[in-house]
């Protein structure tokens, strides 16, 4: 891909995209959401806890491959 044939890439993208006041008429048309403040906080910990799982479980398989001989 050349860059000329890159960035008309990223224009058509970005005209694609719903524009700030679009995005807002959109928005305003949407039934609010009613979530207590203590939800959400504990979905943010249960988020970052798998999150963090993951990782964790991503680095010891890299360290198992490192040990067993990796170049």
């Amino acid at each position: 891909m050349t860059l000329a044939d890159y960035v008309l890439d990223l224009i058509r993208r970005d005209l694609g995209l719903p524009s700030r006041r679009e995005w807002l008429e959109r928005l305003a048309t949407r039934e609010p959401v009613n979530i207590d403040r203590d939800t959400i906080v504990e979905a943010l910990h249960a988020a970052r806890a798998e999150r963090d799982d993951q990782i964790a479980a991503a680095l010891a398989r890299e360290a198992e491959v490192d040990d067993a001989g990796r170049p």
